[in-house]
């Protein structure tokens, strides 16, 4: 499987909750083509769920249809706080069965925000080819 590259961030909704925000980039294959070099055909590959844990313990878990977009983006709320020094677990599953977990340690800065990128976002997917 691939990697996959994805923005991950952490802002404070209120005293006692926050909004966890992720945008992805996968490597996907949305329709059924030929490969011009080799003309055999390439199948689907597209991503069919994402589990996200923090410290080990599942906190969502979405199943995906193949109508995602192409660069989906999720949020939802946290009604218990993410502190430093845990550790969010990503794991993103394809329909073909292949799996790849991710995972970060939580640093907020001096202003309480957390934002991490695990790719260079001067050369991000062009998000309108």
């Amino acid at each position: 499987m691939k990697k996959y590259k994805f923005g991950l961030r952490i802002r404070q909704k209120d005293e006692e909750s926050q909004v966890f925000m992720m945008v992805i980039y996968p490597p996907v294959e949305d329709v059924m083509h030929d490969d011009s070099k080799t003309n055999e055909l390439i199948p689907q590959n597209y991503m069919r769920g994402l589990q996200i844990s923090i410290d080990g313990k599942n906190i969502i878990d979405y199943k995906l249809s193949n109508n995602i977009a192409k660069y989906p983006f999720f949020s939802f709320s946290l009604s218990r706080p993410v502190f430093a020094g845990q550790n969010v677990q990503m794991k993103i599953m394809d329909n073909n069965g292949g799996e790849k977990t991710y995972e970060v340690v939580i640093r907020f800065d001096e202003a309480g925000k957390f934002e991490y990128w695990n790719y260079d976002r001067e050369n991000r997917p062009n998000r309108n080819p």
